[in-house]
């Protein structure tokens, strides 16, 4: 069974096999500073599924800036993309 959990950074997982690899990319454009990217997974003591991605920016320049990001897990194959765009005063 593979279920979609609505958290940032969506996370697929299945219920019978929770241990998959994954990618993520996260290009940020020159007005956003990635200060810190953590994983942290649901079971302790492992780097797999599921679990938490998260990024951390800083905003450098005024402006309107994009950060586009795709999500890849191997194991069910296929890939999802996406785009947040920040607006910085």
């Amino acid at each position: 069974m593979i279920k979609l959990r609505d958290e940032p950074g969506e996370h697929l997982y299945s219920k019978e096999e929770p241990v998959a690899e994954t990618v993520w990319k996260m290009e940020a454009e020159e007005g956003l500073k990635l200060l810190r990217e953590q994983f942290t997974p649901d079971i302790p003591d492992t780097k797999t599924i599921p679990g938490i991605h998260e990024w951390e920016y800083e905003a450098v320049k005024p402006g309107t800036w994009d950060v586009e990001g795709t999500y890849t897990i191997f194991r069910f194959g296929g890939e999802r993309k996406f785009k947040l765009t920040v607006k910085v005063v």
